[in-house]
């Protein structure tokens, strides 16, 4: 025989027979069947049997692995809110997005880990790195595992932010105070991802602070605007944007004759993550005055530094900038 699914005037739905030789499921309600009195007299389905429970909160046939009250046994109710439910059998609280519901072999309950950061569920549900390891958008690292790869090449492609349509012009004539802008699409930032709409934070001295850390082209205490300040622009289609921040002519407060021309940008890129330096303009950098470069946690307890001023905690000269450099920073998979 085989039965489908038809929802007459009566609170539950039912089945009606269409052709014989084959059974098809017909998966019954979550509402407890009042009429039912024993576990004899519930319906009997291909899948997702009933089976009778005497309450509370009402007696009646349920099944088990859907109902909310009686979720794997009778009487087991979960917990109530928006989107909270009985998956096979298991209490389920909602998750965003539905990948990531995974089942606790400890509580045998389900739950939501994030699975770019969960070292029980790195990359996939019940996946558990070795002790000690971290998980970065879901993979399992070891502490000793550098999270960037820094790479040195020409220029290449220059991005011109301040005529790009639809860019913002921030902090003209600055030396200090900064802009903030959401981030345009996600973007995975030591070992997090960062969701569209995030605060990204600029600063007139070569500097972007994202949350859970800080990006700096050319950092300097002395940095500063001239009118041209500041220009943020996204380039690029879903999911190969470009997140754009360019400081345009920039110069030192200090610098009354005009010798310094200082033209650079940060670039974070969606899907790959990687931020790129790129140098179109040094004018007498490095003759008297090294910024500091690269990147660092908000609490500085990781950071790849690849040059440092002599004002900023000593010098350090891995990589200083140079005009004509592109500095290509990829995190690690």
């Amino acid at each position: 025989m085989r039965f489908i699914k038809f929802l007459p005037l009566d609170v539950r739905a039912g089945c009606v027979l269409v052709t014989v030789l084959m059974l098809a499921e017909c998966t019954p309600p979550q509402q407890p069947d009042a009429s039912a009195t024993t576990a004899s007299t519930c319906p009997v389905y291909p899948t997702d049997p009933e089976t009778y429970c005497p309450g509370p909160p009402r007696a009646g046939c349920v099944v088990l692995s859907a109902d909310p009250n009686n979720c794997g046994a009778c009487g087991h109710v979960c917990p109530t809110g928006p989107g909270f439910g009985c998956w096979h059998g298991h209490c389920a609280p909602p998750c965003t997005p539905l990948a990531n519901l995974c089942l606790d072999s400890a509580t045998d309950a389900y739950t939501c880990p994030d699975l770019t950061t969960d070292v029980a569920h790195c990359g996939a549900c019940s996946n558990v790195c070795p002790a000690g390891d971290t998980c970065r958008v879901g993979h399992c690292h070891a502490p000793t595992d550098p999270y960037w790869r820094a790479t040195m090449t020409p220029t290449g492609a220059w991005f011109d932010a301040c005529s790009a349509p639809g860019a913002q012009t921030v902090l003209s004539s600055a030396t200090t105070g900064s802009a903030t802008v959401p981030l345009p699409f996600a973007f995975p930032f030591w070992g997090v991802l960062q969701p569209a709409g995030t605060t990204v934070t600029v600063g007139p001295r070569g500097d972007v602070a994202i949350s859970g850390g800080l990006v700096e082209a050319l950092y300097s205490g002395g940095l500063g605007t001239r009118s041209t300040g500041v220009c943020i622009a996204t380039f690029g289609t879903a999911p190969q944007r470009e997140l754009v921040v360019e400081w345009s002519d920039a110069n030192y407060f200090w610098d009354s004759t005009g010798i310094y021309h200082l033209t650079f940008e940060t670039i974070l890129s969606e899907g790959s993550g990687t931020v790129d330096f790129v140098y179109d303009t040094l004018t007498e950098e490095g003759a008297t005055f090294t910024p500091t470069t690269g990147v660092s946690t908000a609490d500085g307890s990781d950071a790849l530094i690849l040059c440092r001023s002599a004002l900023d905690g000593g010098r350090v000269a891995t990589t200083c900038p140079q005009q004509g450099m592109r500095i290509h920073l990829t995190p690690t998979p």
